[in-house]
């Protein structure tokens, strides 16, 4: 009978060693069978100024079989970012345009300003700054429409720094002084889709601020 018990307890022993085991590599394997695009696309934002080769490499990987249309979008979105930080401003504008027509004809009207303002940069790099300014005044002006504060913080750091370097330096300071008190809010939305660190703001507005001060 001992021998019975001996066996029997080594043996619920090993079954509950099992289990833990099991359970370990349950909670290393779900995460990635269940993560979320929203997730994945949260990672890859602060990645695409910093490391955008890394982020390029990562948006490719991403398996967006069951992405909703506005998940997809949101994933143009980075892709069209990743296009002006290679240095491809004709292939942002086309797929900012596309993006464009696409969020209209599904009524995603709050997509807008974030393509409008990629498209800007695009026209920005190609030489073309009359559509530059024009797109990030419709920009301001849909996202204060559509509530979308991360379009808003970042279209108004866009246009002080094409004012920065047309050396108007006082319009630079406003917009950026408006973007760094909204800066704590914009997340305060059903839906992220854009946003820059906020060390670059403080730091553009530095840099404007002391060659506004060296005119004077």
């Amino acid at each position: 009978m001992d021998l019975v018990a001996n066996k029997l307890n080594k043996n619920g022993v090993k079954r509950k060693m099992d289990f833990r085991w099991l359970l370990l590599a349950l909670s290393l394997f779900i995460p990635h069978v269940f993560a979320s695009p929203m997730t994945d696309m949260d990672e890859l934002v602060p990645l695409v100024y910093q490391y955008p080769a890394e982020a390029a490499k990562k948006v490719e990987l991403l398996d967006t079989s069951k992405y909703t249309f506005r998940e997809k979008l949101r994933l143009q979105l980075i892709r069209c970012e990743l296009l002006n930080q290679n240095g491809d401003g004709q292939a942002a504008i086309n797929l900012a345009q596309l993006s464009i027509a696409q969020a209209k004809s599904n009524q995603l009207e709050e997509a807008l300003p974030y393509f409008y303002i990629c498209m800007a940069d695009g026209y920005s790099s190609v030489g073309q700054f009359t559509h530059t300014f024009t797109l990030l005044d419709d920009a301001i002006s849909q996202a204060k429409k559509s509530s979308q504060l991360q379009a808003l913080v970042n279209a108004l750091r866009t246009r002080a720094q094409f004012d920065t370097e047309f050396e108007d330096f006082s319009s630079a300071i406003e917009d950026l002084r408006l973007a760094i008190d909204i800066l704590p809010q914009q997340f305060n939305q059903d839906f992220n889709w854009f946003w820059l660190l906020k060390p670059l703001y403080i730091q553009q507005w530095l840099t404007c601020f002391f060659r506004l001060m060296s005119l004077n």
